[in-house]
């Protein structure tokens, strides 16, 4: 009897030591998650847990001067991350190639006066890109995010805004922070239902470059979500449509950081 008993012991913590383990995680589009044992594989005490961060990837396009110029696949994209793949360098008769820039643009000088007449953005919702177009003769709308090229411009959480001299590029992003429409803060960006928004990039009528900001520029507060997810998925499109119609915000927008 003590034989067998001793037997069925060994099998028991043999088994206990052998059973695998499985942690769920998180998606990396959720802003929450229960404290339960399918979220955090535990059912009391203390749990570790892990930032899992993802780089963006950037499309990149090349000009030479103002002309788009092919490049290999590898030069079409880039991580915040990776190295950058240059394309062979151009050649021109009487002149020697100096090297690849990023334009650079005075901001302050862009018009505030004049309203925009298209605005697109991207947001977030249930763990997917959630695209928005609108016209100033047209009402915001959801819309499948290949239906338009510009999309192909913008990452989760950008916007674009057209005007007569030129499309304006930014991002929206999401705080814990909150603060005063159309003044400029450093909050900090992550999750939380105060939507924030920045100009990022130009790109005038007469020119096929976008050029990024010469000097640097703050975030200017836009409003209150209320929910964080109401934040993710929005607060681009919000962004936009302040730049469209609001004079007072695209200078807060344009105005470099004291």
């Amino acid at each position: 009897m003590k034989g067998t008993l001793m037997k069925k012991l060994f099998v028991l913590l043999l088994l206990l030591f052998t059973i695998d383990s499985f942690a769920s995680g998180i998606s990396g589009g959720a802003s929450t998650a229960p404290c339960d044992n399918d979220t955090l594989s535990k059912y009391t005490g203390t749990a570790n847990v892990e930032i899992n961060w993802e780089p963006n990837v950037i499309n990149l396009k090349w000009y030479d001067g103002d002309t788009e110029i092919n490049v290999a696949n590898a030069s079409q994209t880039c991580t915040y991350d990776g190295m950058i793949t240059v394309p062979p360098q151009p050649t021109k008769l009487g002149y020697t190639f100096n090297g690849w820039k990023i334009p650079k643009y005075d901001f302050s000088t862009i018009p505030t006066n004049a309203s925009g007449t298209n605005r697109w953005a991207i947001g977030w919702w249930n763990n997917a890109d959630y695209c928005w177009y609108d016209t100033t003769t047209g009402n915001a709308q959801n819309v499948n995010c290949s239906s338009d090229e510009t999309y192909n411009e913008l990452q989760t959480h950008e916007w674009k805004v057209r005007y007569e001299h030129g499309d304006l590029y930014g991002v929206g992003g999401c705080s814990t922070t909150s603060g005063t429409y159309a003044t400029s803060e450093t909050p900090t960006i992550g999750t939380g239902q105060y939507c924030w928004c920045k100009a990022t990039g130009y790109k005038a009528t007469n020119s096929g470059v976008i050029s990024k900001p010469s000097s640097t520029l703050s975030w200017i507060f836009s409003y209150n979500a209320v929910y964080t997810g109401t934040c993710k998925m929005v607060c681009a499109a919000n962004c936009a449509n302040n730049a469209v119609y609001n004079s007072a915000f695209r200078t807060a927008l344009f105005t470099p950081a004291q």
